[in-house]
């Protein structure tokens, strides 16, 4: 399985991370670490800017990643639950008010349609190397991404 997530800032390059998830992973796993680098990009762009970002707004084709990680949406899974926890931990970093939309995938939104992209990419464990439109980081694995949202929320 791949993931992917874009962060596009109101100015600036967008940053693009993304990944190869090894077998036994699951694409809600590639779903929900989507939504968890994209609460960890938005974590490091607070600290950057050394002030509280207003809102976030997250969009995702999944509706059981936004679920899982949406305390609102009174979703209760028993799935996942280490990913799911360390995702509400780098939520609860984050100062802004954080919206988790449902996009319906493959019908031309442009943020859906680049992070399908990168996760295909990240399943074929192809590494973008050369695209100057954007800031691009590969995570070889799963715990990759685990071990760098882990960093960024105990930094």
């Amino acid at each position: 399985a791949g993931w992917s997530a874009i962060f596009m800032p109101e100015s600036g390059k967008p940053s693009v991370w993304y990944g190869h998830l090894e077998h036994p992973s699951t694409n809600n796993h590639g779903e929900l670490l989507g939504i968890m680098a994209s609460f960890s990009m938005g974590l490091l762009f607070q600290n950057s800017i050394q002030k509280p970002i207003h809102k976030l707004l997250i969009t995702s084709d999944s509706q059981y990643a936004i679920g899982s990680l949406d305390p609102a949406s009174g979703w209760n899974g028993a799935k996942n639950l280490d990913l799911i926890g360390l995702g509400m931990e780098t939520r609860s970093k984050i100062h802004a008010n954080i919206e988790l939309k449902w996009v319906k995938g493959h019908k031309g939104n442009e943020g859906n349609e680049l992070a399908d992209k990168f996760a295909g990419y990240g399943r074929k464990k192809f590494v973008v190397t050369n695209d100057s439109r954007y800031n691009v980081r590969y995570f070889e694995s799963r715990v990759s991404i685990v071990d760098q949202i882990r960093l960024i929320i105990n930094s």
